[in-house]
Order: C-alpha cells, then sequence, then structure tokens
C-alpha cells in the first residue's frame, strides 16, 4: 500500500524509494520502478545490476521514460518479457546497435516478433531483416506503424514473397492439410472467424488448402491468386470463398502481402466493392 500511495511522490525520502524499489516484493517493488521519478538512470542501472525478478525488470522497461543507456541495460539481460515491454514502450530510446543485437536474438524468439515489428520509427534496413523472418501477417502492420512510401513498402513485401515461396511443403504435407481442410468443410467450421484466426496463427499452408476448399477452386489456383499482388484478385478469392469483405482486406493484407498502393478497401466499410461479374472476371484470368 506504501509503494502504491508514494510511487509518483516527489516529497518523500530517496532513501525510502531505494529500499522499496530493492523489496523482494515484487507488489512493492514494481510500482517504484515503473513510476518513481526519484530514481535516475544510475539508480536503475545498480538495481538492474544487483539482479531482479522478470516482472521487475519489466517494469523498468515500462517507464514513462527510458534511457539509451537504460535500454542497453534492460536488452542485456536477455529477459523475454522485458525486451518485449521494452520494444512496446515508444519512450524507450533504443540504439540501432542495441536492436539489431535484439533482432538477432528474437529471430527464434516468437514471442519477440510483434513487439519488434510494431516498434514505431524503425529504420528501412531493421525492418528489412525484421521481416526475413516474422509471420506475413505482421509485416503489413510494420509497414503501416512506419507510414512507408509505396516503393519502400514493396520492396520489403517482395523480400517477403520471395521468402514465402521457398518454405513451401513438400506434396505430401499439402496433401495432409487438404484432406484437414476438407474435414473442416465437412464439419461447418470454415468461416471468417476461422480464417482470421489462421492469418493470425501464421498457418499459411492449411490456409491456402482451406481457401480452395471453400472457393471451389485448386490450391495452386489459390497460391498463384495469393502470389499475384492484384487486390482485385484476391478480394474476388475472398468473395467466391463466401467470406466477409473485412476478412477479404486482411486476407489481402496479411496473407497475399497486397502492396498498398494495390489494396481494394470495402465500400461503405463493410460491403464489397466491385460487382459479381467482375469478381467473376478477375478469377477468369486465373481459373480459365
Amino acid at each position: 500500500m506504501l509503494a502504491e500511495e508514494i510511487k509518483n511522490s516527489t516529497a518523500v525520502p530517496k532513501s525510502v524509494v531505494l529500499q522499496l524499489a530493492r523489496d523482494v516484493e515484487e507488489t512493492v517493488a514494481c510500482p517504484i520502478l515503473e513510476y518513481s521519478p526519484l530514481l535516475n538512470d544510475d539508480d536503475l542501472k545498480e538495481i538492474i545490476a544487483a539482479g531482479l525478478t522478470e516482472n521487475a525488470l519489466v517494469s523498468v522497461a515500462r517507464r514513462e521514460t527510458v534511457s539509451e543507456d537504460l535500454a542497453d541495460d534492460v536488452a542485456a539481460t536477455l529477459e523475454i518479457p522485458a525486451v518485449a515491454a521494452l520494444l512496446a514502450n515508444p519512450n524507450a530510446q533504443i540504439r540501432e546497435e542495441t536492436l539489431d543485437s535484439i533482432i538477432d536474438q528474437a529471430r527464434e524468439v516468437k514471442s519477440l516478433h510483434r513487439p519488434l515489428a510494431m516498434r514505431p520509427s524503425l529504420s528501412i534496413r531493421a525492418m528489412k531483416r525484421i521481416a526475413g523472418f516474422v509471420a506475413s501477417a505482421l509485416v503489413h502492420h510494420m509497414i503501416n506503424a512506419n507510414a512507408l512510401e509505396n516503393d519502400a513498402a514493396e520492396n520489403i513485401l517482395e523480400r517477403v514473397r520471395a521468402r514465402i515461396m521457398s518454405e513451401r511443403v513438400d506434396d505430401t504435407e499439402a496433401q495432409r492439410l487438404l484432406e484437414q481442410a476438407r474435414d473442416y468443410h465437412a464439419r461447418g467450421m470454415l468461416d471468417d472467424a476461422f480464417i482470421v484466426n489462421g492469418i493470425e496463427n501464421n498457418q499459411r499452408e492449411l490456409l491456402i488448402q482451406c481457401l480452395g476448399v471453400m472457393a471451389d477452386i485448386d490450391a495452386k489456383v489459390v497460391r498463384q491468386i495469393l502470389h499475384s499482388k492484384s487486390g482485385r484478385a484476391v478480394t474476388a478469392l475472398a468473395w467466391k470463398a463466401g467470406l466477409s469483405m473485412r476478412t477479404a482486406f486482411q486476407i489481402q493484407t496479411e496473407l497475399a502481402l497486397v502492396s498498398p498502393s494495390q489494396l481494394v478497401a470495402a465500400k461503405n466499410g463493410e460491403t464489397y466493392p466491385l460487382d459479381d461479374s467482375e469478381m467473376v472476371w478477375q478469377l477468369s484470368y486465373f481459373t480459365e
């Protein structure tokens, strides 16, 4: 209770604040570590060096202001939740060299992929590195968060498309996924929620088979459409599969990686902007 009451105060003895910040009980230490204006960088660096619990370190990473030196110390602990909190903190100043080190570690640590991709003010170089391993669903989020111009965005998207092409499953796995998709379809499980969940969980190959079953189109054609870079073709595929325009837009951005300049947006925020005849024509380009 004392820690909560004085966490924002400047009118208490600093010795008291330091004692509370070092308390072994997280409920005592964490509020002070996250909010106290009396703790400077030297204090916090010394406390980190002495050893902190995972949650206490997260509290430091969430402070209203985190300097480059303090961010270096947090990142150096290699505590994943604290590094994730540091990346998610828009007021944390992170050196390019420190970010490079985090990117190196994050390749095999999935829980760092989203906070990395959503980090504001990333350099083009950092975004290219991050795009080399994060799920395709995160790439458009990263592009939007950093307001990239079309040419720069397309350059990154092309790299991701190339990576995805190299990660395709073999024929045996593709057949297994097709049978799984057919089973889901027979049980009435394939709907907007299923597709969105699959996108968010990076189940790309399964989704290709599911979209094929839903739209009654061969999976090879589905793959061609997704790789076409055409927002209109991808929108037509979603329409044929019986999905909502909202889901169609998510397929464009997060599964097909359509360039921002080629995206097809919903009409009035929710309906398909293309008429049925154009949808059919778009699909005929791939199916005839």
